[in-house]
This record gives C-alpha cells, sequence and structure tokens, in this order.
C-alpha cells in the first residue's frame, strides 16, 4: 500500500462509521487534520441568520472557534463566493483573490492571529439556505497544500457527502418513529409489528409493558415469536397477521385475560404495505401492524358520541356503549329488562349503520370512536 492509500484508507472507513453513528464524527475531523496536516472544522452556515454553527473541530482553539460562530464566520469572503456553488465542490484559497482576501476583517482579525494561510474544503450538503461544510487550514509556515492533497481530499469529500445524506435519512426515520412511538403510547395504544409468522419486529413502550405482564401476551423462542395465553386467541390472531401481510385486509381481534372479570384486549391488525423491502422485516415479507388496547384503560365511547357519529337511537346508543364497556347481551337484557330478541333487532341495525360485521368490529370501532370525543380526559 502507498502512502496515499494508506492515509486515505482510515479515513474512509472512519467515514462511513459516521454514516451510522453520529459520535463517530469528531474521531474522523481528527484524523483528517492529522491526515492533512492542518486545522479542520465542521460547520453549518446560515447566510440568512449571518451565524455558523460548528459541529465538530480540531487543532483549532477553542475561542477562536467561538469567535467564528459568532461573527468571523459572516464575514468569510470564502463563505460568500462559495454560497451558489453547488455540492461537492472542491473549495481552495484560489477562490477568492489574496489581494482581495488579506484586505478584510477576516483574514486580519482571525486567520493572521492563528498564523493560518492555505486552505482546503468542501460543500458537504445543504438544506434550504444553509450549507454544511468541512474545511482544512494550514498554517502559514507550512507548504501549500500539494495537487496529491487535492486529489486525496477529493476522493474523501465524495465520501463525506454520501455518509452526510446517510446520516440525515437515518436521523429524519429515527425521529419519525421516535414520534410514531409516542403518538401511540400517548393514545394508549400498544403496537407490534410483526410478519406473517408472528415474529416479531419492533413495539413501543407499551407494548413492552404488555410482553412483561404476560396476561395476554408473550414472547417465545429465540426467534421472538408472539403468543397469546390463551391458544384459540393465537389461532385468530395468526389468522389476521397472515391476511394482512397477504391481502393487505384491517381485521380485529380480542385477546382474552386470565380472570372473569379482566374484559379482553382489543387488537386492531393493520397491513403496512411495501415493508417486506423495509429493514425491520424479519423474513423479507410484508409485515403487520397489531395495535392492542386495553378497554379498561381505555376511554368509554359515550352514548351521546356514539348516536350523533353513528345516527344511532337512543336504545342503539346505549347497547352499543354497553357492549364496548365488555358487557355481554345476556347481562344487557338483565339490567334493562330488554328481550334477547329486542337487543338483536337493535345490534343488527347498528351494525347496519356502522358498516360493520361482526361484533368485535364493531366494539373495535366505538372505542376508536373515543378518540374523537376532546371533551373527555
Amino acid at each position: 500500500m502507498d502512502a496515499r492509500a494508506a492515509r486515505l484508507a482510515p479515513l474512509l472507513s472512519q467515514t462511513y462509521e459516521a454514516a451510522l453513528d453520529p459520535t463517530a464524527w469528531r474521531p474522523l475531523v481528527a484524523q483528517i487534520a492529522t491526515a492533512f496536516g492542518g486545522a479542520t472544522a465542521l460547520y453549518a452556515h446560515d447566510p440568512v441568520a449571518t451565524r455558523a454553527r460548528i459541529q465538530e473541530f480540531a487543532d483549532f482553539q477553542p475561542e477562536f472557534m467561538r469567535s467564528y460562530a459568532a461573527h468571523y464566520g459572516a464575514t468569510s469572503p470564502w463563505l460568500h463566493a462559495f454560497r451558489e456553488l453547488p455540492v461537492g465542490t472542491l473549495l481552495s484559497r484560489s477562490l477568492v483573490p489574496s489581494l482581495k482576501l488579506e484586505t478584510t476583517e477576516y483574514y486580519n482579525d482571525w486567520l493572521r492571529p492563528q498564523n493560518l494561510s492555505d486552505a482546503m474544503g468542501g460543500i458537504l450538503g445543504r438544506v434550504g439556505a444553509t450549507g454544511s461544510h468541512v474545511t482544512v487550514l494550514r498554517a502559514a509556515d507550512r507548504d501549500d497544500f500539494s495537487d496529491n492533497d487535492k486529489q486525496d481530499f477529493r476522493l474523501l469529500l465524495d465520501a463525506m457527502i454520501q455518509a452526510v445524506r446517510v446520516h440525515a435519512r437515518l436521523a429524519r426515520a429515527s425521529v419519525q418513529e421516535l414520534a410514531l412511538r409516542q403518538a401511540l403510547d400517548r393514545a394508549g395504544l400498544a403496537a407490534f409489528v410483526l410478519d406473517a409468522n408472528l415474529y416479531l419486529a419492533g413495539y413501543n413502550q407499551l407494548a413492552e409493558g404488555l410482553l412483561r405482564a404476560g396476561h395476554a401476551l408473550r414472547c417465545r423462542g429465540e426467534r421472538r415469536e408472539l403468543a397469546t395465553v390463551h391458544p384459540p386467541a393465537n389461532d385468530a390472531l395468526r389468522r389476521a397477521v397472515a391476511l394482512a401481510c397477504g391481502t393487505l385486509q384491517a381485521r380485529t381481534v380480542l385477546l382474552p385475560q386470565p380472570g372473569s372479570d379482566n374484559l379482553p384486549l382489543v387488537g386492531f391488525v393493520i397491513p403496512m404495505a411495501g415493508s417486506g423491502r423495509a429493514s425491520f422485516a424479519v423474513s423479507g415479507t410484508e409485515c403487520a401492524l397489531l395495535l392492542v388496547k386495553d378497554p379498561s384503560h381505555a376511554p368509554a365511547p359515550g352514548a351521546d358520541l356514539l348516536r350523533q357519529v353513528f345516527a344511532l337511537t337512543p336504545a342503539e346508543a346505549r347497547l352499543t356503549e354497553a357492549l364496548a364497556a365488555g358487557r355481554n347481551l345476556d347481562e344487557i337484557g338483565d339490567d334493562r329488562g330488554t328481550s334477547p330478541a329486542t337487543l338483536r333487532v337493535q345490534l343488527k341495525s347498528v351494525m347496519s349503520k356502522t358498516g360493520t360485521r361482526r361484533q368485535g368490529e364493531l366494539i373495535a370501532l366505538a372505542h376508536r370512536t373515543a378518540a374523537m370525543d376532546f371533551g373527555s380526559s
């Protein structure tokens, strides 16, 4: 391996690390400073706000970095010169004529006190007007950057641009995932990502709590297969997930809990179209999202809201409210002195108005409707 390859190999390796790990940018900047013999900074500059944000630096004095961020970055003639240049442009001191540069405040009050002269850098990316840059500045008593330096830096710059793009995509995905997890937690929904074999690909905090409690759901085997504690319910869950993965149809399942006084958990199995190509796919097949709600912890759907949303009669709304609360038709009939035949007629009318075909679907719809009641807490 020649000297140039020996210089580039560890830099490229560290660049690939930085694409995946934000903490790897700091050692990368330090390695660049050592490899090219100059003080190095990774920073973003907003020409509108006229401020720079220093992300990482090596071989600069911290007080100079603070003054650059607060003032001198906005006065840099280099930044003004390459504001309109495309991402990937390789920058050098020659971008601004020496006679012009040496008359500036930036040169006399920031570069000269640090004995810095030659420059080499590049534009890593832009978001709006803000550009991200990497710059290496060499001391005035050293040789200027050679053609070999610039060629090697060009190769490194290309790799850093790709690393910045990958890092940005991962950061956006991480923020989106965090927002979704928090939204589901706040909505009282435990969320599981499953493939057709019920293998777990991910879950949120509430789902983790359900697994830890082990009352209705548990995880078994090295491949982390989701299972219910009630075997018939496990068969129903497997069919619902397989249907969602195979035909992209949503289904509702009830997940019994031990004890006659405990209401079953309500599960909504939702297809995730295109998920077989996602990184979380366990087996390369489509996945489904299982949302689980505990009716005993959820806001009960009120009869008035149900009546308004679905145009139910008062009797139909009260029946739906009772079913959503976990009562069966016999219990409702005993409480109200209503015959089973009358309740069945009312239930048939409710299902027609709500577009549901099964009692489980009606209960699930009622609980989803409860989330619309912003007046309750």
